[in-house]
């Protein structure tokens, strides 16, 4: 620690037990904002709209699905299309526009289901608006920063953020190939649009400038973890001028200030006593490895094998470890409201699912999954890839042609091989090899109460053949 002071009476105030705690709960609190940073400045790295990627201020329209080829991000669904945008909310407000969900509703339904997942900063989700909350109406939001106080134009909807900065995550439902281009006319008509330009014709610019020291080479997350202490807590810090702690946070902020950290205010281990900035570096030290272990061991207890989070998930106030472990894991949860994913890897007796067996899962009449949307189940490899078949079939569900039993309950075949006559409409497959594990994802968006209170429960995964 070359340049830290060198103690004298600033020392022998110090109390390295407490500074190393408050070191180690800050890596915990700040994880998720400095993460949020390094994955928006990797998602915004283009001058324009590129795939995934678009400048600040941007959609990007994803418009196809995934196949089994794609990598990019591990668990893909193949029920929604996604429509992602990062926002700074620093200059003005950005209107945001929905489209009457009805006038694109597929063959059958009434409306289009889709989704407007809001994070702030800190990875809570602070409005999903949404076929759920809103319903299926034309809307306009006014989407406004921390200290906003201007004047909210007439018919629009103030969504305050608590954070400058915003990720929006949007779904919409697909139901089949033959879907898609509803849902693109739909993706189109979703806006962005500064408040300085309402009523106006808009463009989103292109061309624009690629922030300086971005890092495209490693994932975000291996970015944070190859932080030193002194950059991290830097950065922390400048990035919690716009993006502010929370009412609830005020503990941690004494915390922080023992550090030396006051937000918007450049931090400096080398000025600190060498025994404060020692103690600093060890609880960093000793935070980071306390996520990672956590993070390892996530999830709730299993029940029929399937491990499901109905609480404590998308929003989270001061529980900072739930929030750093979502964070790590699964960046971008969204509330339990509006979705629901239970996973398994094991079958009812507690085997790990293989193509050296051949499993069932069965739901009895009236007691399928409990979605106001819809549901699905996608079936991955080791890796959380899709898994290459005969049929390009990668998920299964409400949207699909599923047949019945004759008392109304429904049975999915998960195997290598189809199964007979009708009962290929259910089946799922598994991977092609002879002995390759795989696991499964249940998808079920807008879940009813009953799913959100552990009413119901999905059924185990059965072996029914060796």
């Amino acid at each position: 620690m070359a340049g830290c002071g060198s103690g004298g009476g600033a020392d022998s105030a110090v109390d390295p037990t407490e500074i190393r705690q408050n070191a180690k709960d800050a890596y915990t609190y700040g994880y998720p904002l400095v993460l949020m940073e390094r994955t928006r400045q990797v998602a915004t790295g283009v001058s324009r709209t590129e795939g995934s990627r678009a400048p600040m201020n941007q959609y990007a329209h994803i418009r196809t699905f995934p196949n089994p080829d794609f990598k990019d991000v591990v668990s893909p669904n193949v029920d929604t299309l996604y429509s992602i945008a990062w926002l700074d909310l620093r200059a003005e407000p950005i209107v945001v526009t929905v489209p009457d969900a009805r006038n694109y509703a597929a063959p059958g339904d009434d409306a289009r289901y889709y989704l407007l997942q809001m994070l702030d900063g800190w990875t809570n989700v602070f409005d999903s608006p949404g076929l759920r909350t809103r319903g299926p109406k034309e809307r306009s939001f006014l989407l406004s920063g921390p200290g906003w106080q201007g004047q909210v134009p007439a018919g629009m909807e103030q969504i305050p953020s608590p954070t400058s900065m915003v990720w929006i995550t949007g779904r919409t439902q697909v139901n089949d190939a033959a879907d898609m281009p509803l849902v693109h006319a739909f993706q189109d008509e979703l806006k962005l649009i500064p408040l300085s330009s309402w009523g106006s014709s808009y463009t989103p610019p292109t061309n624009v400038p690629i922030e300086d020291g971005i890092d495209f080479s490693s994932s975000p997350a291996a970015q944070v973890d190859g932080l030193s202490a002194q950059d991290f807590f830097a950065e922390l810090s400048l990035l919690m001028a716009h993006n502010p702690a929370a009412s609830y946070d005020a503990g941690m902020l004494g915390k922080l200030a023992m550090l030396g950290l006051v937000p918007g205010q450049p931090f400096e281990l080398s000025q600190q006593p060498l025994a404060q900035a020692l103690a600093i570096e060890e609880g960093y030290r000793l935070g980071r490895e306390r996520l990672q272990q956590l993070a390892s061991r996530s999830g709730a207890e299993p029940v029929n094998g399937w491990t499901v989070m109905t609480s404590d998930i998308g929003s989270y106030k001061d529980n900072y470890d739930m929030r750093a472990i979502t964070a790590m894991v699964g960046l971008g949860a969204n509330l339990p409201e509006d979705a629901v994913y239970p996973r398994t890897a094991k079958d009812g007796s507690g085997g790990a699912l293989t193509t050296r067996h051949r499993y069932s899962l069965s739901f009895e009449a009236g007691q399928w999954p409990p979605a106001n949307a819809f549901w699905s189940l996608t079936l991955y490899d080791s890796d959380q890839a899709l898994v290459a078949n005969p049929i390009d079939r990668y998920a299964i569900g409400s949207r699909s042609e599923l047949m019945p039993n004759p008392d109304g309950s429904l049975t999915i075949y998960i195997q290598r091989d189809a199964p007979s006559g009708a009962m290929v409409n259910n089946w799922l497959p598994a991977p092609q090899a002879e002995d390759q594990s795989f696991n499964l994802i249940m998808r079920v968006y807008w879940p009813k109460q009953e799913m959100l209170s552990g009413e119901w429960l999905v059924p185990p995964v059965i072996r029914v053949a060796p």
